[in-house]
């Protein structure tokens, strides 16, 4: 191997980075921007082996120049996502993340990409439902009914106590299966739910009626 050949060393640290050597990892990356200041792809992985340190100023500025040559990139933008999530500025992750869904062809693109932008909505934006709904809404445009998003999509709903919706999104998710045991289970489940919301507004109105001042007659 030769120590001054810039691509072997970016391939070695590749290699390393997928086993988890870290510091070696870092240090392979390092030697070729030292040998190769214009070989940019390496700020990507070393972005990312920084925030797998918790080294995140060094991680932000590695994703920051990497994003600078390549702002299409739909990776950097998730890889900065996550660094900012672990730095605390969530809503700058959701804008990185949105991009990410975005920009990714279809060929990239996966359910989990639309559970990050979900995730990503509730952490910065606690109990925006609506929000995260729409995100995943929008991978099941793009994908289709996939079964995992409309899972995700009922969890939210029944978090969200929208429960005519699950009932709704229950009844698509069963319309095409030939064994539907499995659903017809989650609407009870569902109806329950929303039978138990209905008897706890009625005794909240009885309440409120009862504790009003009597009108004189």
């Amino acid at each position: 191997e030769d120590p001054d050949n810039a691509l072997l060393r970016f391939e070695r640290g590749l290699l390393y980075q997928q086993h988890e050597e870290k510091g070696r990892a870092i240090d392979d990356f390092n030697q070729v921007l030292r040998m190769e200041p214009g070989y940019y792809t390496c700020h990507l992985p070393l972005a990312q082996l920084y925030r797998d340190t918790e080294a995140l100023q060094p991680a932000l500025y590695h994703i920051n120049t990497f994003l600078e040559r390549e702002p299409e990139n739909p990776f950097g933008y998730e890889t900065r996502a996550s660094i900012y999530q672990m730095s605390g500025s969530g809503k700058k992750a959701v804008a990185d993340l949105r991009k990410m869904v975005a920009l990714k062809n279809d060929n990239a693109i996966r359910p989990d990409d639309y559970f990050l932008l979900a995730d990503g909505i509730l952490s910065a934006y606690p109990g925006r439902y609506a929000l995260a709904t729409e995100a995943l809404e929008l991978g099941v445009q793009r994908l289709g009914p996939v079964i995992s998003l409309q899972e995700r999509l009922l969890g939210l709903e029944i978090e969200a106590r929208r429960y005519p919706d699950a009932l709704r999104r229950i009844e698509q998710i069963m319309k095409p299966l030939p064994r539907k045991e499995k659903w017809q289970a989650r609407k009870a489940e569902v109806i329950q739910l929303m039978e138990k919301q209905q008897r706890g507004e009625a005794r909240a109105i009885s309440a409120t009626l009862n504790d009003a001042p009597n009108e004189p007659g």
